[in-house]
């Protein structure tokens, strides 16, 4: 940075509600791993960037910290205690010791504090100003973009917005897919054991009775299937989120509500419903000299 960018930041961070903050993309290396990750280097207790544990409870940033992402930790295997490895320059590394894991969603990487920073002998370099000032002129001199988080949210929420057809689609086609095996399991089930219902009904069995025989079959079937669907649903859920399409800047969490899981339940169960409907007319339509005279 020359004399009169330094000048300009300067100016600028004078002003009220003006916070630097300098990020770099850096070799990041651990024990097991070497990759390019982002440093971000945080005034002394900054009012802008907040950070959160996944519980919830707001962590402060000490001068002394050095804090990484929930997703960095578990890309380079780090934990408490361990030390990562910041390749500054070509020959120059620096060793920091891990003090804080936080839950961050967008922009992992490893952050701490201008002190932290500058007592390994590092020189802060503003790349980029914060401001609370949505009014603030920035100085043109060393600003080449200005991104407002308001529009980015904006963005974000209707990209978000946009998937919410192809959810519709996945829950059309999810829809299908369990009437069509719950048809095909019942229909199934129907021709294998019609001669048998047909011999039920020669030895005096009620139609009503031989449609519960029926009826109760599918819907253990379809018991079983909510059993078994609920918790294979809470880990595919986990599987896609934390690796498909996420990349190593995303860490969204997981969140499936109970309204969800009651809704996909009695969606099942209507879909079950329908199918019931549908083999009962073939119990119904059992033609009894037909079904005995059957070969097996």
């Amino acid at each position: 940075m020359d004399g009169t960018s330094a000048k300009a930041v300067k100016s600028a961070v004078e002003r009220e509600n003006v916070e630097p903050i300098f990020e770099a993309l850096m070799v990041l290396s651990s024990e097991t791993k070497t990759k390019m990750g982002t440093i971000h280097v945080l005034e002394d207790d900054s009012q802008f960037i907040h950070f959160f544990d996944s519980a919830g409870q707001r962590i402060k940033l000490n001068a002394e910290d050095v804090l990484i992402t929930e997703k960095t930790a578990n890309i380079y295997k780090l934990d408490i205690g361990d030390d990562i490895r910041v390749r500054v320059a070509a020959d120059h590394f620096v060793d920091f010791k891990v003090t804080v894991i936080s839950k961050v969603n967008i922009g992992q990487g490893v952050y701490l504090s201008k002190q932290a920073w500058e007592e390994h002998g590092l020189t802060f370099s503003a790349t980029a100003l914060l401001s609370a000032d949505n009014k603030m002129e920035p100085p043109v001199e060393i600003v080449s973009r200005v991104v407002d988080t308001s529009v980015q949210s904006q963005d974000f929420m209707t990209s978000m917005n946009s998937t919410l057809s192809l959810s519709v689609m996945m829950i059309g086609a999810a829809a299908v897919l369990a009437f069509i095996v719950l048809y095909n399991l019942g229909m199934l089930n129907f021709l294998e054991r019609e001669r048998d219902l047909a011999t039920l009904l020669v030895l005096g069995f009620h139609p009503r009775e031989l449609r519960s025989f029926v009826v109760f079959e599918n819907i253990v079937f379809s018991i079983v299937g909510i059993i078994i669907g609920i918790p294979a649903g809470f880990a595919l859920h986990r599987i896609i989120f934390s690796n498909a399409g996420m990349g190593d800047e995303l860490d969204f969490s997981t969140i499936i509500l109970n309204n969800s899981v009651i809704v996909s339940v009695l969606f099942t169960f209507f879909i079950a419903v329908a199918v019931n409907i549908i083999v009962l007319t073939k119990v119904k339509r059992i033609h009894m000299v037909e079904a005995l005279k059957s070969v097996e």
